[in-house]
């Protein structure tokens, strides 16, 4: 159904996802060369990277110019900060999951905290999903990923306190 509503030469550039002959633009290759330079500059500089919003330049170190960005957060953290930022990075969206999924399991048991219990999974849903997408994007320090953090925070607080308020 969807492919009857896209624009003319849509299934084509889907296509060229797999077929790199049908890319008309390039857009492909760009792709692998930044996906190479960027995993090439974390194994260059495994424990400090680059610096903080240097990505920039290990394109331009690389002959390709300043103005490119990696199209994954990971690729582009890692490149940033080497593998312990990255790490940390990684870190922070696991204790994000575990502990919405534990607040979920803790509230579970309470009537009233049903509304505490559906914004913790769509939370959680809402959290995967940018990490799913994040392997396509190029701006890992942008905020949605902290309001994400946030929000979680907020939501396990409001959960423990519900919790505590239950026992007597």
């Amino acid at each position: 159904m969807g492919a009857v509503l896209a624009p003319a030469g849509y299934v084509d550039r889907l296509y060229s996802l797999v077929d790199w002959n049908r890319d008309r633009v390039g857009s492909i290759q760009q792709r692998s060369l930044m996906l190479q330079v960027a995993s090439t500059s974390i194994l260059e500089n495994p424990l400090i990277g680059a610096g903080l919003g240097m990505e920039g330049l290990v394109y331009a170190e690389h002959g390709l110019g300043s103005d490119w960005a990696t199209h994954s957060i990971f690729l582009m953290v890692g490149s940033d900060l080497g593998i312990p930022g990255l790490l940390v990075y990684s870190l922070l969206f696991v204790q994000m999951l575990r502990g919405l999924r534990q607040t979920r399991r803790r509230l579970e048991a309470i009537p009233q905290a049903g509304e505490v219990v559906a914004i913790a999974l769509g939370l959680e849903l809402a959290v995967w999903s940018y990490l799913f997408t994040a392997a396509f994007l190029p701006v890992a320090y942008d905020y949605t990923g902290y309001y994400l953090a946030g929000t979680a925070a907020a939501v396990r607080a409001l959960g423990a306190r519900l919790v505590a308020a239950r026992t007597p």
